[in-house]
């Protein structure tokens, strides 16, 4: 009986140990690189016509996300619009050549300077991507395709500025 108390309580200690040196982000409103480096204070607005409408696979977050190179009259800025998927949802597709005026925060993003979007007038209507924090809209909603059981994560967190 010692026996099997001793290797319990070992058992569980290891557990313990192993699940504090190891943890893992969940699933929170604030998980996305790019919403943790969005800052309200270096936001700008631009204006000017979209050259490249993109969609990387990787390093912006869990889901392929709408890239937009923007020219404006002095210089090409690179945009973080949102995931594709929330794109889809919303039914708005980015079109080469369209004239887009955002207002967003610039940031460095893999030493590459880059304007996320928290607003979008495009053909014609207001399209609001962040809250004034940078909080995604769709944060706290089903996350992407196919995920999400609880349509109420996220409640009650603040975002006042």
């Amino acid at each position: 009986m010692k026996f099997i108390t001793r290797w319990s309580m070992a058992l569980f200690v290891l557990m313990f140990a192993v699940s504090s040196v190891f943890p893992q982000r969940g699933r929170g409103f604030n998980q996305s690189e790019i919403t943790r480096l969005y800052n309200p204070g270096t936001e700008a607005t631009v204006t000017g016509k979209m050259i490249a409408v993109l969609v990387a696979d990787s390093g912006y977050g869990r889901f392929p996300a709408a890239l937009v190179d923007l020219a404006t009259e002095d210089k090409v800025i690179k945009l973080y619009v949102a995931p594709q998927w929330y794109l889809s949802r919303e039914n708005i597709t980015l079109q080469k050549d369209a004239e887009l005026t955002v207002t967003g925060s610039q940031v460095t993003h893999n030493n590459q300077p880059l304007l996320i979007v928290r607003t979008m007038n495009y053909q014609g209507a207001e399209i609001v991507i962040r809250d004034a924090c940078g909080f995604p809209v769709w944060a706290g909603k089903r996350m992407g395709p196919g995920a999400g059981r609880w349509p109420g994560r996220g409640m009650g967190r603040q975002t006042q500025p």
